[in-house]
């Protein structure tokens, strides 16, 4: 039996077996990615997505789930492209398989 810990995300998609952490939803994905994008700094998107002074996460928490978001989607960005091209054009996924 593996032991998750924190959410799983893959490309600004929430997975469902993330269980518990549910408050992990696309939106805040997407703010996640776009703010990284933008070039900002870990902390400093947490401080944007205004969670961890609500009460809602801790610091901890909320690092954690923004540096593996950015992890992940890092990593499959290579697949993503790929499939959302062949997506907007089906024939070119075709011809070129």
């Amino acid at each position: 039996m593996s032991r998750e810990v924190g959410p799983r995300c893959l490309g600004g998609l929430a997975l469902p077996s993330s269980g518990a952490k549910a408050w992990l939803t696309a939106p805040v994905i997407g703010e996640v990615l776009a703010a990284r994008a933008g070039g900002r700094g870990y902390r400093a998107i947490v401080g944007l997505l205004g969670r961890v002074a609500a009460g809602t996460v801790g610091l901890a928490a909320e690092l954690g789930m923004v540096r593996r978001c950015v992890r992940r989607f890092t990593v499959n960005a290579g697949r993503l492209r790929a499939a959302f091209t062949a997506l907007a054009h089906p024939q070119a996924a075709y011809s070129q398989g």
